[in-house]
């Protein structure tokens, strides 16, 4: 089921020390490894910040997670993540099903928050691993 995947790449793993980071881990089952083809920067934010592009060589790698409860998460995650009514347009980040292989090759259709604002200037994580942990 697509609602209920999340792909984090970013300050959404499981054992990074953030609130969120730690929030979610109780409310979700972590499926395991993947990757998406793009390129993973630092926003001026200071927050990763993940680009899709089918054509690139290069792989973004995160966290497949399933959420227990997507109806309340996405809402939470989405406030997070700075999306919704109270926030200006256009969002930093935008929220989208993408597909996900995971490291046996299996694919997953998950929701995963790209960024939305152009990466002219911004430093290239060039290993498309924010956490050690990837």
């Amino acid at each position: 089921m697509t609602e209920n995947l999340l792909f984090a790449y970013g300050t959404l793993i499981k054992g990074l020390k953030n609130e969120m980071a730690e929030w979610l881990a109780g409310v979700t089952t972590e499926i395991g490894t993947g990757y998406f083809p793009g390129k993973l920067y630092m926003s001026k934010s200071g927050y990763p910040a993940a680009i899709y592009d089918s054509a690139s060589p290069q792989k973004v790698f995160g966290k497949i997670i399933r959420l227990a409860d997507p109806i309340t998460i996405w809402h939470r995650l989405d406030e997070y993540e700075g999306i919704g009514g109270c926030y200006p347009k256009p969002y930093e980040y935008r929220r989208v099903r993408a597909i996900i292989t995971d490291l046996i090759d299996q694919q997953h259709h998950c929701n995963v928050y790209l960024y939305n604002y152009p990466v002219n200037g911004l430093k290239e994580i060039r290993s498309g691993k924010f956490s050690t942990t990837l």
